[in-house]
């Protein structure tokens, strides 16, 4: 796989905001650090990995392929995480992310307080053609290499954050297993935005030049996140609309083809959680 972090182009400013940042110093407040006392006891053992779907259909179909055990694990809204057990591999959990960087800081701080410390997040994403065609289609699978930073979740972890990446050896283990089984995907660089239907032309344009393959509205938060507590996350995308390209702005995901995507990726993704 080849390493795509020589390659990037920082597409944010250097210097943060005036007073931004400054406070990255102070101890971490984990209001949270309440969500594994309050359950105590009736937490089953907590599992090495979690998959964050943001999908109803690819956690209903966790749901109904597994021997599984819910738990409410919600510090600030009712978060029901699915403890599965399989057949074969290890245990592992389940559990639905709501769209937007500051939600997926929260399950994750959330998460990982309960005692989880390996992430594999699931969710579709636009493709950016710029002014060019399309590199993907729509149900193109990516991996996220990178994920530079248009949201405001991630600067409270890290001065000037720009960029944030997964955890390398995920990536490489998840593209390795996709290759397997003969599931062509890209590695590469998405971009998070807090705005999605603020998709401007020159915003498309700028991360379609930097080779930009995915638009989604969590994983640069995900990613930070994660490294800010020391743990493993990896992102996989698959494409539900072209945005640009001469199509304009559109989702496609009612076309069944997504359906057959999420159908084909399940098995491997739960494989993946099921691993070591």
């Amino acid at each position: 796989m080849p390493d795509t972090r020589a390659e990037r182009v920082d597409l944010r400013p250097t210097a943060a905001p005036e007073g931004q940042g400054r406070h990255l110093s102070e101890p971490h407040s984990r209001p949270v650090e309440h969500v594994a006392s309050r359950h105590g006891l009736s937490l089953p053992p907590v599992p090495r990995t979690c998959v964050i779907c943001h999908s109803s259909s690819m956690l209903g179909l966790a749901v109904q392929s597994y021997p599984h055990e819910d738990v409410d694990i919600g510090c600030v809204e009712p978060t029901s995480v699915h403890f599965c057990y399989p057949e074969e591999g290890l245990p592992f959990a389940v559990v639905r992310c709501s769209a937007g960087a500051p939600m997926a800081a929260l399950l994750l701080e959330e998460l990982i307080a309960v005692g989880f410390k390996r992430f594999i997040s699931v969710g579709s994403a636009g493709h950016p053609a710029g002014d060019k065609k399309p590199a993907l289609p729509v149900g193109g699978i990516v991996i996220a290499s990178q994920a530079y930073v248009y949201e405001g979740t991630s600067t409270h972890y890290r001065q000037s954050a720009r960029v944030s990446f997964p955890d390398e050896a995920s990536v490489q283990s998840l593209s390795e297993l996709l290759s397997a089984n003969e599931i062509a995907h890209r590695v590469g660089a998405v971009a998070t935005t807090d705005a999605i239907y603020r998709e401007t032309d020159r915003f498309r344009r700028e991360i379609a030049e930097n080779g930009v393959l995915a638009i989604d509205m969590q994983l640069s938060a995900a990613f930070t996140v994660a490294r800010f507590h020391g743990v493993e996350m990896v992102g996989l995308l698959y494409i539900s609309g072209i945005v640009g390209g001469g199509t304009g702005w559109g989702l496609e995901m009612a076309n069944g083809r997504l359906a057959a995507v999420e159908e084909e990726l399940f098995p491997l993704v739960m494989e993946y959680a099921a691993s070591e």
